[in-house]
């Protein structure tokens, strides 16, 4: 019997025994996981990637995304045989009940949003879309994208109406990078459906794969709403922290001192400066929002110019390392300034929308010598990433911090945390400069010779 046509309590049972499949769209960061705790609990899955690279990969037995026990996982789901990767879309989708969309979706240049891959996957995937499917969508979206986007398309190419012929729901990814294992087993989903029947089935399918809470709210456009709404929280407090951070500069003012005292009352919700704003998610999801806002006549002008304090970071990042040159009289041309730290997040390998990319731009147009060190760095990044050179790429935190004038941190990860400045001053040259674009070091603890410039803290020399 179609999945559209079960009772919800049938779910578990036709699940494990195999009369379900699942078919998920996007073998990326989201995707992959998404796929391998289905088919972890014995669900039969069709992993789908249009890139040929990413399915032969796969297929091999080898992730291409480094999340903690996701390798342990693909290597056991494949040994359970029920996990199949293709290209196919056309097969997956005639063997599958549900289609879970699990495609990326980036915001363009001039900041709308790039809905190209999930109108591919209705165009490619879902035209063979069968009567009582279910559609899943975890990718992010904006409201009204089911029904203004998706649904036309499906109907123009199979002729088969939302709601009456095949159920569509929204689910979207609450995953943290570093730790999307666990969070999809321990976080709470939030699931709306374009009717109710939808949103049932739809919870039925997910309660089989977590012990999570699953949270039913009205309809798929709040539940879109739900997880812009959680990036936008973060993204404006961020922006308020740097905009407080910038002004505690001027007024000779130690920020994460102040962040500590004013965090003893109840309710106050820390959130720290830094460097910039990275990753798909933050950068990218307040501007959905602000166009739909827009085709409404609405003008969200907090959540607009959080935006813009966030992409003027790096830019200021730029702007204390000129002053911190320009303490120990020195120049930013031909200044040898070590860059320690690329990927947008701590000990994730990802570099999607770094701050470290406009800082490296800029720093290369003031004609500085630069010298790249990330851990997470592979060989494989630098000819892919066009903002790097394998000719200013260390290998090794010592390698990138000889002899240079001004160190600036833009990541913070592990390793930099554990940096001895009394070692790093013997490598460098005098005085030792550091611009600190995540406040990894504790001011009590640095050397008085030492020109010391963090995001929102004191000057010191």
């Amino acid at each position: 019997m179609p999945i559209m046509n079960l009772p919800k309590e049938k779910i578990p049972k036709k699940l494990k025994n195999g009369e379900i499949k699942v078919a998920v769209f996007g073998l990326g960061r989201i995707g992959l996981p998404t796929a391998l705790l289905f088919a972890e609990k014995g669900v039969i899955v069709y992993g789908v990637d249009t890139q040929k690279s990413i399915v032969e990969l796969i297929k091999a037995g080898n992730a291409h995304i480094d999340e903690p026990s996701l390798a342990e996982l693909l290597k056991k789901v494949l040994e359970n045989n029920n996990f199949f990767i293709t290209s196919d879309s056309r097969d997956a989708m005639n063997k599958s009940d549900v289609a879970i969309i699990c495609v990326p979706t980036p915001v363009k240049a001039d900041k709308v949003p790039d809905y190209s891959n999930i109108i591919q996957v209705c165009n490619m995937g879902l035209r063979y879309l069968k009567r009582d499917d279910l559609i899943i969508v975890e990718s992010t979206i904006s409201p009204g994208t089911i029904e203004n986007v998706m649904i036309p398309l499906i109907e123009t190419n199979t002729g088969l109406k939302a709601g009456k012929d095949y159920g569509i729901a929204c689910c979207p990814e609450r995953a943290n990078p570093g730790q999307i294992i666990t969070n999809f087993r321990s976080t709470p989903r939030i699931i709306g459906g374009y009717t109710k029947k939808s949103t049932e089935i739809t919870t039925a399918l997910y309660q089989y794969i977590t012990d999570a809470e699953i949270i039913q709210v009205s309809n798929d456009r709040t539940a879109c709403a739900v997880k812009l709404t959680e990036n936008i929280f973060r993204d404006v407090n961020i922006a308020l922290f740097n905009e407080l951070a910038i002004l505690y500069e001027k007024l000779g003012l130690d920020i994460i001192e102040i962040i500590e005292a004013a965090s003893t009352k109840w309710n106050f919700q820390p959130h720290y400066p830094g460097a910039g704003v990275g990753g798909p998610c933050l950068p990218a999801n307040p501007y959905y929002l602000i166009q739909e806002a827009i085709k409404v006549g609405f003008v969200p002008y907090l959540i607009r110019m959080a935006r813009e304090i966030n992409d003027r970071m790096p830019q200021h990042i730029i702007e204390l390392t000129l002053e911190a040159l320009n303490q120990a009289e020195k120049s930013v041309k031909n200044a040898k300034i070590a860059i320690l730290g690329v990927t947008y997040k701590p000990n994730v390998h990802d570099f999607q929308l770094s701050p470290a990319i406009s800082i490296i731009q800029i720093l290369t147009q003031l004609k500085a010598k630069l010298s790249i060190y990330d851990p997470l760095i592979r060989q494989e990044d630098i000819s892919q990433l066009n903002f790097l050179q394998e000719s200013n790429c260390m290998q090794s935190l010592e390698m990138a911090v000889k002899d240079s004038d001004c160190i600036i941190i833009i990541t913070a990860h592990d390793e930099f945390k554990r940096i001895k400045l009394e070692n790093l001053k013997k490598m460098t040259a005098t005085p030792l400069i550091i611009v600190d674009g995540r406040n990894i070091f504790n001011l009590k603890e640095i050397p008085t010779d030492i020109i010391y410039i963090g995001v929102g803290r004191k000057k010191l020399m």
